[in-house]
């Protein structure tokens, strides 16, 4: 009913979830990972993309967010080609 949405907004990730939007910064992005999950998250698959931040400001925490964008490596991609900075260490997710 309420859903939850993300979108690349320039140099920001917005996650909206409960009509509420989250800003995340790419440039404080440190490493994007593909995972898969049940977790509580804002993610609404199993198939998701686990992001971890480099600035613990941005979030209040060092635990990463998981989101689950429909194309998994496009998404990726775009985070890569506007932060060049981020790793993406292989996974079997």
């Amino acid at each position: 009913m309420f859903g939850c949405w993300y979108e690349i907004d320039g140099e920001d990730i917005v996650i909206y979830q409960f009509f509420r939007p989250t800003r995340l910064p790419i440039s404080k992005i440190k490493d994007v990972k593909k995972t898969s999950g049940y977790l509580a998250t804002a993610g609404m698959s199993h198939l998701r993309v686990s992001i971890s931040l480099t600035d613990r400001s941005v979030l209040k925490s060092y635990a990463p967010i998981e989101i689950s964008p429909k194309d998994r490596d496009g998404f990726m991609t775009q985070l890569k080609s506007i932060n060049p900075n981020i790793e993406m260490p292989t996974s079997r997710a």
